[in-house]
């Protein structure tokens, strides 16, 4: 993998190579469409994915791995969620590519700009968020694990499942939350990986973390807070943030229904 220092280094390696996109999700299809705003679009040549399920997004090509034996030592950029990460480094090496690049830690300056950072308040966040059930799933999920209830981790994996996620893509998230609730316990809210938010609140990264500040009641967290220069939906797939209001056209039972709307109200009662 490449050593990039900042969002502003990785456009210059872009902007000097041909690339190719590794995934064609919404991450991938974001991130590209992000660069050709920035008049970068010109040097991806294809999306790369390890299934044939589609061959093209929105007419872009989308290619197998061996795909990419027709382009000249490409830079690969991986666009997925850092789970899947380390089975696609190795796919990659297996192959004979090392010139690659995790893009999902700079995606977001990139797209939005430079951050500032301050601490913010709990109660900022959640007002911003209180209408999705994004938190309060998360929140369950911690719960089950301290066994407060038995269900926080079905209702959270049918959250990401939300996003047609498959089913180990699903898994693999619920143990890398799992690891991240075990970490906290040990170290608390790390300080030099501080949650991405908007100027008005809303979460552009770090759900989970402020799910287990919410948890553990903190009140403040350390947070790089971006300018709003694209709209939000633009940021997340709002299939990612469904609403509490609509979860009964979602594939929740009634129980699970009503769990969230419950936590969902306790954390209103708690942090409004």
């Amino acid at each position: 993998m490449l050593n990039i220092k900042d969002a502003d280094d990785l456009k210059r390696i872009i902007a000097s190579r041909e690339c190719v996109i590794y995934g064609a999700g919404y991450v991938a299809q974001r991130f590209f469409k992000t660069l050709r705003r920035q008049g970068l679009g010109e040097r991806i040549k294809a999306y790369v994915t390890s299934s044939n399920t589609v061959t093209s997004v929105e007419g872009f090509p989308v290619i197998s791995l061996d795909g990419l034996k027709k382009y000249s030592n490409p830079l690969v950029l991986i666009a997925v969620h850092e789970a899947i990460v380390p089975q696609i480094e190795i796919a990659l090496q297996k192959k004979g590519y090392r010139e690659y690049i995790w893009i999902y830690p700079f995606l977001y300056e990139v797209m939005l700009g430079k951050p500032y950072i301050s601490d913010v308040s709990l109660t900022t966040i959640w007002r911003a968020s209180k209408d999705s059930i994004v938190l309060p799933a998360r929140y369950l999920a911690i719960e089950q694990y301290y066994g407060k209830n038995d269900y926080g981790y079905e209702i959270y994996k049918k959250s990401i499942k939300l996003l047609d996620s498959a089913d180990d893509v699903v898994e693999k998230r619920l143990r890398e939350f799992l690891k991240l609730i075990i970490n906290w316990e040990k170290k608390g809210y790390d300080e030099n990986k501080p949650v991405k938010i908007l100027g008005n609140g809303l979460i552009v990264d770090g759900a989970h973390r402020i799910s287990l500040a919410l948890y553990h009641r903190l009140s403040n967290v350390k947070c790089e807070i971006y300018p709003e220069t694209v709209p939000y939906k633009e940021i997340h797939n709002p299939a990612a943030i469904p609403l509490i209001a609509n979860i009964h056209l979602l594939k929740f039972t009634q129980s699970e229904q009503n769990a969230l709307e419950e936590k969902n109200k306790y954390l209103s009662y708690i942090y409004y």
